[in-house]
């Protein structure tokens, strides 16, 4: 049992000195506008976070290699770029183009109201 016990503490020391590695940067428009709100997706490990208000995001406990990223933002194209993370910070900054998004005509219509009526 108590060999059970020391296999345990080492493979969980060993796990937690292994995934301390950060991902930090910024992302910003090509004027250098910080673009506050932008979302950054990691798709193979099902984690993803928010830019601060400076455009600034962290990402903590990735694993070593390469890594795909998704960088998007509403009425910018979306960035996918694979970044190869090694041990300790690593940085990555992005500059994100305007996009225009066209959308099909909406047309509401309407019926007339009833105001009297009789629900069963």
């Amino acid at each position: 049992m108590k060999r059970y016990s020391i296999l345990f503490f080492i493979l969980f020391v060993v796990t937690k000195i292994n995934a301390q590695n950060t991902l930090a940067g910024k992302i910003s428009s090509i004027t250098n506008e910080p673009l506050t709100g932008a979302t950054i997706q990691i798709p193979d490990f099902n984690c993803s976070t928010i830019a601060n208000k400076q455009g600034e995001y962290i990402l903590k406990n990735l694993p070593e290699g390469n890594i795909k990223m998704i960088f998007s933002f509403i009425g910018y194209k979306t960035v996918i770029e694979t970044v190869k993370i090694v041990k300790g910070e690593n940085k990555t900054d992005i500059s994100l183009k305007p996009s225009f998004v066209q959308t099909e005509e909406i047309v509401v219509t309407g019926g007339p109201f009833r105001r009297n009526m009789i629900m069963l």
